[in-house]
């Protein structure tokens, strides 16, 4: 049951992280053209480089805060004083951890990079749905279809 929600969650976030970039096509551009720059012609992007990509990073977390992959996450409580990110966390202190971004990232990170996403013949970003269905996963109501061009 977990993997599969792991993979679920996964899912639904990069689904809902490119409709949204498909209705700002500025948007898109900007983050594709920060990727880029940093991969270069490696070929991939790579867990290390994610730290590297803040308007990238801002874009996940935009995703996540309007479409959370579930609503509910279990806290963690902090046994001592630790730094996480340059912030100080006090002993006793309830952590939420989002795990369902750590891999989330690099993947749409790379789909970002590899490819050239275009809407298909016809349709305009005001045409792509936004409307999701209920449940413990946010899933959209209806299939995100982009064309994939690539980029490499």
């Amino acid at each position: 049951n977990v993997f599969v929600a792991g993979t679920d969650t996964s899912a639904a976030t990069i689904t809902w992280a490119m409709t949204a970039l498909t209705k700002k096509p500025q948007v898109l551009n900007k983050v594709q053209q920060e990727i880029r720059y940093l991969v270069g012609k490696k070929g991939s992007v790579v867990e290390d480089d994610i730290h590297k990509l803040p308007y990238f990073k801002a874009v996940v977390k935009e995703t996540l805060r309007l479409y959370p992959p579930a609503p509910l996450s279990l806290p963690r409580l902090t046994i001592q004083a630790s730094v996480v990110d340059g912030y100080e966390v006090e002993p006793d202190t309830r952590v939420y951890v989002n795990v369902w971004a750590i891999e989330v990232e690099v993947t749409l990170a790379n789909l970002l990079y590899s490819f050239n996403w275009e809407l298909p013949t016809g349709m305009m970003e005001d045409d792509v749905d936004m409307d999701s269905l209920p449940g413990l996963t946010t899933h959209k109501k209806n299939p995100l279809y982009l064309m994939a061009i690539s980029y490499l």
